[in-house]
C-alpha cells in the first residue's frame, strides 16, 4: 500500500503510510497554511488522521484507524484438518457429477486442480474491473484536488469510462478520440 501527502497542490512525499504521516505532522509543526492531505494511492480516498499529541503518539492510533485496519495481519486461527504445515484447511465443495468427473481427470486429482484453477482466477484479476477502480481512484483524486481549477469540467470528462485505457503494465494512457 502506498500514500501520497500534498501541501496545498504540491506532492511532499509518497511511500508507507507510517513516513506520509510522520511527514505530515512535521509539516503541520512547521505550521504550514496550506492544506494538508494523505491520499490512498489504489483508491484516490482521503486519509483523515488525528494530529493530536506526539508523533509517536500519532503514529500508534493508526493501527486503530478504520481505513487501515486492513493492514494489520489478522490474528492466527487454530488450524483444523488438512495438512497444518502447509496451511491446507479441509472444506466441502459441493459440484454436479459431471464435474466430479473432470476433476479426478486432471493431474494430482480433484483438490490439486481446484487450487489450481483458484490460484490462476486470483492471480488474473478482471481488466474491466481493474480499469473501473483505476478510473474511480482518479476521478476521486481530481474531484478533492482540482475540482475549483478553470476547466476541472472539460478535464474530467477526459478520465470518464471509456476513455481511459490502460496499459498492459498498468499505467493509465489516454486514448484517441
Amino acid at each position: 500500500m502506498s500514500y501520497t501527502l500534498f501541501t496545498g497542490h504540491r506532492l511532499i512525499v509518497s511511500g508507507k503510510i507510517e513516513d506520509v504521516v510522520a511527514s505530515a505532522y512535521g509539516e503541520i509543526q512547521n505550521r504550514k497554511q496550506d492544506r494538508i492531505v494523505i491520499y490512498d494511492d489504489s483508491s484516490g480516498y482521503v486519509i483523515d488522521i488525528d494530529y493530536r499529541g506526539t508523533v509517536e503518539e500519532v503514529l500508534a492510533r493508526l493501527k486503530d484507524h478504520p481505513m487501515l485496519r486492513a493492514l494489520q495481519p489478522e490474528p492466527e486461527k487454530p488450524r483444523g484438518r488438512g495438512r497444518p504445515k502447509l496451511g491446507v484447511v479441509a472444506g466441502e465443495v459441493t459440484l454436479l457429477p459431471r464435474h466430479w468427473e473432470w476433476l479426478k481427470q486432471q493431474r494430482g486429482g480433484a483438490s490439486a486442480a481446484i487450487r489450481r484453477l483458484v490460484d490462476d482466477a486470483r492471480s488474473k484479476p478482471e481488466r474491466k474491473e481493474l480499469i473501473r477502480k483505476k478510473q474511480e481512484a482518479i476521478h476521486r483524486f481530481l474531484w478533492d484536488m482540482a475540482s475549483g481549477f478553470t476547466d476541472f469540467e472539460e478535464a474530467s470528462r477526459a478520465f470518464s469510462p471509456g476513455i481511459l485505457k490502460i496499459s498492459k503494465q498498468g499505467s493509465p494512457t489516454g486514448r484517441k478520440m
